[in-house]
C-alpha cells in the first residue's frame, strides 16, 4: 500500500489559540477537526505543499514555519505520512475556502474535539516545550539542593526533570513535598525520575521511567501524573512507550557526553532513523547544547534533553 504525505500546518494567532478546520462528512475520516493541511503533489516539497495548501485551503500566507513532527499513522484503508510543521508566522485572515468550518481553539479545550487518530500525537507535541532541562541531585546537602531547586523555578522554564540517586526516606519525601507544592502554585511541572510511589506522595506534575521501569511496565502509570515519559536507547524501548501511551521519550546517547566520552552513540543518521518509526514527541539526550535543537528538529525531533547545557 503506497503510503500518502501529507502537510499539516499548527497555525496558532496571538492569543495561543490554534486554528482547527473541520473535515467534510464526504471526505475520509469525515466530520472530525484536524490541523490544517493536504497532500503532496507527485515531486513537490514538503514545505512547498505546507506554503500552497494553506493559501488554497485557508487564504493564510505561511511565513516562517519549524519541524514539529513526523506521524506515520495505518488506517485500515490507507496509509499516511503527516509532516507537520509549527506556523511561526502568518499574514492573511483564516477564511475556510473550501466551505470547511474553521475555529480557534485554545489548546485546553482540545479534549473536546473529535480528531482523526493519527493527529492525535500533534496534541502531546504542542504541549511540550522543545527544551526539556535535566535538574540533577549531585548529592550535596539538602539546603543546597533545596536553593537549586527553588533557583531552577525562577528560570522561566514551565517543565523540567528532577534526578536523584539518593535514597527515598520519609525524611526526603518530607522535605521535598514543599517545593513540589511551591512549584504547582507557579504552574511549574516538575517530573519525577524514580518510583511512582513517591512521585505521588511528593505531588510531582509528571512521572519519568528510566529504561528498567519502562520495560517492566504493562500499562501507563496514570495515578495523579499529568505528564509520563521514558528514556530508551533502542527500537524496541521506543516502541514499548508508544504502546504504553506515554507523552514523550528521551533518546540517548545521540553524542558524547562528559561522563562517556568515548561511549558508543547514536549519532544523528542513527537518531533519526529511531525517530522515523514512532509517533510519540522524542528529545534528543546525550551531549546537547542549545546549538542542536535545530538539529534535533530538522531530524523529527521534539527537541533537546540535557543535565549540563542547563546546569548553569
Amino acid at each position: 500500500m503506497n503510503r500518502i504525505q501529507v502537510a499539516v500546518g499548527v497555525v496558532t494567532n496571538s492569543s495561543g489559540q490554534v486554528l482547527l478546520s473541520r473535515r467534510h462528512q464526504s471526505a475520509h475520516q469525515g466530520g472530525l477537526w484536524e490541523f490544517p493541511g493536504g497532500k503532496l503533489e507527485p515531486g513537490e516539497p514538503v514545505l512547498t505543499a505546507l506554503l500552497r495548501e494553506l493559501d488554497e485551503e485557508l487564504g493564510l500566507r505561511v511565513e516562517t514555519a519549524s519541524p514539529l513532527i513526523r506521524i506515520r499513522h495505518q488506517y485500515p484503508d490507507r496509509s499516511v505520512l503527516l509532516r507537520v510543521f509549527r506556523v511561526d508566522a502568518h499574514s492573511g485572515r483564516a477564511v475556510g475556502m473550501e466551505g470547511q468550518e474553521i475555529r480557534w481553539v485554545n489548546p485546553v479545550d482540545f479534549g473536546d474535539y473529535e480528531f482523526p487518530e493519527a493527529n492525535r500525537p500533534i496534541i502531546s507535541a504542542l504541549r511540550l516545550p522543545d527544551v526539556f532541562p535535566i535538574l540533577n541531585d549531585d548529592g550535596s546537602e539538602l539546603f543546597r539542593l533545596e536553593r537549586r531547586f527553588r533557583e531552577w523555578m525562577t528560570r522561566g522554564v514551565k517543565i523540567f526533570q528532577f534526578r536523584t540517586s539518593r535514597p527515598w526516606t520519609e525524611q526526603s519525601i518530607e522535605f521535598f513535598q514543599p517545593l513540589f507544592q511551591k512549584a504547582h502554585a507557579a504552574r511549574i511541572d516538575v517530573i519525577i525520575n524514580g518510583p511512582p510511589g513517591v512521585g505521588v506522595r511528593v505531588g510531582a506534575a509528571g512521572l519519568h521511567l528510566n529504561s528498567q521501569r519502562l520495560l517492566e511496565a504493562k500499562l501507563r502509570p496514570s495515578t495523579g501524573f499529568r505528564w509520563v515519559g521514558a528514556s530508551c536507547h533502542n527500537l524496541d524501548e521506543l516502541l514499548h512507550a508508544q504502546n504504553l501511551g506515554l507523552d514523550y521519550a528521551f533518546l540517548s546517547p545521540v553524542s558524547a557526553t562528559r561522563s562517556h566520552p568515548r561511549g558508543r552513540t547514536l549519532g544523528w543518521n542513527g537518531f533519526e532513523a529511531l525517530v522515523d518509526q514512532v509517533n510519540i514527541p522524542v528529545f534528543a539526550l546525550g551531549g546537547m547544547t542549545s546549538t542542536e535543537l535545530k538539529l534535533a528538529r530538522n531530524r523529527g525531533g521534539q527537541g533537546i534533553a540535557g543535565i549540563s547545557a542547563f546546569a548553569k
